[in-house]
């Protein structure tokens, strides 16, 4: 009589052990990405709605200053002294705006000023852990009416 081995077909304690490990890379891996994900996506909105905010106050400001000489625009000379500040709430984010206008040295044009705003969210830090810059800027040249 012929006796025949019978193998098991059960996984080793190993093999559980490997294949749940690599299952854990894969789900921590993928979380990690969704996470990245996020953070991009809730900072490039707000980007926007930061440009969006900086041009819309900065022409707000022009064309208020050209319809009032006395602006304190046209009073300001600073490029690194904000001449005047605001603030906005646009969804859970809070925006702060520093306006800055200086001189531009030019004999041909006297009266012409260079208007820079600046909008930065988050308390106003330049940058955060993970999320890069942030804040944005627009410039324009005006001229004194």
């Amino acid at each position: 009589m012929k006796t025949e081995l019978v193998r098991s077909r059960a996984y080793t304690l190993a093999e559980v052990l490997l294949a749940l490990a690599l299952s854990v890379i894969v789900v921590l891996t993928l979380v990690g990405l969704g996470l990245t994900a996020l953070s991009g996506n809730q900072k490039s909105t707000d980007l926007t709605a930061a440009q969006s905010l900086c041009h819309q106050w900065l022409e707000e400001e022009i064309y208020g200053a050209q319809a009032d000489s006395s602006a304190p625009i046209w009073a300001a000379n600073s490029p690194t002294a904000p001449y005047q500040q605001k603030q906005a709430k646009v969804g859970n984010t809070d925006y702060a705006a520093a306006y800055y206008a200086s001189d531009v040295s030019d004999a041909a044009m006297p009266n012409l000023k260079l208007c820079r705003l600046r909008v930065s969210w988050w308390g106003g830090a330049e940058a955060r852990q993970g999320y890069g810059r942030l804040y944005t800027e627009a410039l324009r040249y005006v001229s004194k009416p």
